[in-house]
């Protein structure tokens, strides 16, 4: 504060050549006392950026007990739900065979089950001094649960995020995400890194005047991963050596760690105990890139086909466009992709009038260009 009344003084004394010595008394006794006052009002945390009938009304919602205030699932959109039917559609979700409700938070036998393991490697001298330290638990807190509600959709469903940051797993996971992006062989050949690879790929193709757009997406995907098989893929992933380059561990090693930062994972929801015996969290380091690999994994299985295969397959973890040369070749697809796993069910969306949105980016069929155009989309509320 004392460096912002020297910069008001410094940048006030450059007016005393250009206007009449009371004029600049005047300006710099009012510089002084609107400097004052802006200090005050800055220790008192008065200063913000909205009306007092805006901040007032904030202050309402806060305080009222029987709504929940939560960002909007896949957008930066502010949603006010009642309460009641919020905890109903969370434990709704709860229900489900990947959850499991216990009667006590198993929080420390999990803390202190990994926390052996990881000594028995620091001992074994397999991972460093440092790197124990920095991936072992201490004092942790259990993981949340809450859901974000996904406004774009009937009926508002809400996407389970488990918030694993403090949690007794959640150094090792972010560690272990880190090793396997850097070994990380290679990329699914649909892999689309963000909206401009998106934007890049699509404006590259031609001839589409006969083509049919289309986007696929897996319902529920995270919660329905199957825990055990993606890290087997992970594991796979990492090369065919029993040593996993530029990691201290080998692969048995390494699939033990995975299975102590994912596996039946505690949780709590409304002051109740629960563990996540399979699928994957969002919200935890590693739920993404489990996720993305075991969808790679099962990609694989269209150069199995003999026909109806699109001629474009662009996914984003959940999310897959795809572009074919009719719409029968759809139909087909979507009846063999849910043949796949028995724990992933595909959905559709078909392009209206030459138009098809795919993250945030609306895509056009230009029938004069014969190429395809792209702008941005903003999701909208249909329902």
């Amino acid at each position: 504060m004392d460096d912002f009344k020297t910069d008001m003084e410094i940048n006030g004394t450059k007016l005393e050549s250009h206007c009449h010595p009371s004029v600049f008394s005047t300006v710099c006794h009012h510089l002084h006392d609107y400097a004052n006052k802006y200090i005050r009002n800055i220790n008192n945390n008065n200063i913000r950026n909205i009306s007092d009938e805006e901040f007032q009304a904030i202050k309402t919602l806060r305080n009222n007990k029987q709504i929940i205030i939560s960002r909007a699932d896949k957008s930066n959109a502010i949603v006010v739900m009642d309460k009641k039917d919020c905890i109903e559609k969370n434990n709704n979700i709860l229900q489900l065979k990947q959850f499991q409700h216990t009667t006590r938070s198993l929080q420390k036998e999990k803390e202190e089950e990994m926390n052996k393991y990881l000594r028995e490697l620091y001992k074994e001298n397999t991972i460093t001094k440092e790197l124990f330290y920095s991936i072992r638990s201490t004092c942790s807190s259990i993981a949340c649960m809450y859901g974000q509600p996904k406004i774009h959709k009937n009926g508002y469903p809400l996407r389970p995020i488990i918030s694993s940051i403090g949690s007794y797993n959640y150094e090792l996971s972010k560690y272990l995400a880190g090793l396997i992006k850097a070994n990380r062989e290679n990329k699914s050949f649909s892999y689309i890194k963000d909206s401009f690879d998106l934007v890049k790929q699509i404006r590259e193709i031609t001839n589409v005047q006969q083509q049919v757009m289309c986007s696929f997406d897996v319902d529920a995907l995270y919660t329905n991963v199957p825990v055990k098989e993606a890290i087997d893929i992970v594991v796979e992933s990492m090369g065919k050596s029993k040593t996993i380059k530029n990691t201290p561990f080998n692969k048995k090693q390494f699939k033990k760690l995975l299975e102590l930062a994912v596996c039946n994972v505690p949780f709590r929801f409304m002051n109740e105990y629960y563990i996540q015996c399979d699928g994957v969290a969002m919200g935890s380091p590693l739920g993404p890139i489990l996720a993305d690999m075991f969808m790679s994994k099962l990609a694989n299985k269209l150069n199995k086909f003999s026909k109806n295969k699109p001629q474009v397959w662009l996914r984003y973890v959940d999310d897959i466009l795809c572009i074919f040369d009719n719409k029968q070749s759809i139909d087909n697809v979507l009846e063999s992709i849910n043949k796949w796993h028995k724990n992933i069910s595909f959905t559709i969306e078909t392009e209206i009038d030459n138009t098809i949105h795919f993250l945030d980016v609306l895509i056009i069929r230009n029938m004069n260009t014969n190429k395809y155009d792209t702008t941005i989309y903003t999701k909208t509320n249909k329902y």
